[in-house]
């Protein structure tokens, strides 16, 4: 290039002059010209085939992922998919009501914690010193706070098992009301009769299914009903000593300080 601007010039390379014809001159400016319109050129059809490439390669990414978009909740296919689920629904809920066995167990329990209770809600003997009824007192506080904690752990057991079955109920409603809209879907699109007979079939199955987990949760409920009541005079068995503990530690100190 530079030897060309030389020639056009009139100097040739290293001083050497340099005479090119006129015409000469222009076809090698035109030459120049040309190869440099060349240089822009040719890259814009390579751009345009990878453009073309870019577009090609993501066409199928495009049509896999609406192949694999997610199925209307309103479409047959979808109903059947969870009407499909029935069994193992009811039987995870199924898995969440207490043995029978467990249930014997704490409500033997309470029936213990009853027990020990009164047997440490009788009177205070008052023929008794000052100083034997003061530790009478520190002795039967001690015995309910430790009676309290074990029915503080009975009464946690207790009220998680019905939270968690209240939570099962509401489950239990919403798949009710799901099964009545599934219903009706497969009625006005003509489904399969055997598709229907399910979706008719799961309104018994879920009444069924209600009656047990409401009966066990009923259960919970009155177990912690009886909890709360013991606890409440238990508190209160726990605030007379206290107060009569006050009391005689009074009673002490005014006869050491006399």
């Amino acid at each position: 290039m530079l030897q060309l601007g030389a020639c056009i010039q009139g100097q040739g390379v290293h001083g050497a002059t340099c005479r090119p014809a006129g015409r000469t001159a222009l076809a090698l400016v035109g030459a120049w010209l040309g190869m440099a319109l060349l240089g822009c050129i040719v890259p814009l059809p390579a751009a345009m085939a990878a453009g073309k490439a870019s577009a090609n390669a993501s066409a199928p990414a495009a049509a896999g992922s609406a192949a694999s978009a997610p199925v209307g909740k309103n479409t047959l296919a979808a109903i059947v998919e969870a009407s499909a689920e029935q069994d193992a629904f009811e039987a995870t809920v199924r898995r969440h009501l207490p043995a029978p066995a467990r249930i014997d167990a704490l409500t033997q329990e309470l029936r213990d914690e009853e027990a020990a209770f009164a047997s440490l809600n009788g009177p205070l003997d008052t023929a008794e010193t000052d100083l034997a009824q003061r530790l009478m007192v520190f002795d039967r506080v001690t015995r309910l706070r430790s009676l309290d904690s074990r029915i503080e752990s009975t009464a946690r057991e207790v009220a998680q098992w019905a939270d968690r079955l209240d939570a099962d109920l509401d489950r239990i409603g919403k798949r009710e009301r799901d099964a009545v809209a599934w219903l009706a879907t497969a009625q006005e699109r003509a489904a399969p009769p055997a598709l229907i007979d399910r979706l008719e079939a799961l309104p018994a199955r879920h009444v069924e299914l209600v009656e047990q987990v409401r009966e066990s949760r009923d259960h919970a409920v009155l177990i912690l009903d009886q909890i709360a009541s013991l606890r409440s005079r238990l508190g209160a068995e726990l605030a007379e000593l206290e107060a009569r503990g006050a009391i005689l530690e009074g009673h002490l100190r005014a006869a050491h300080a006399a």
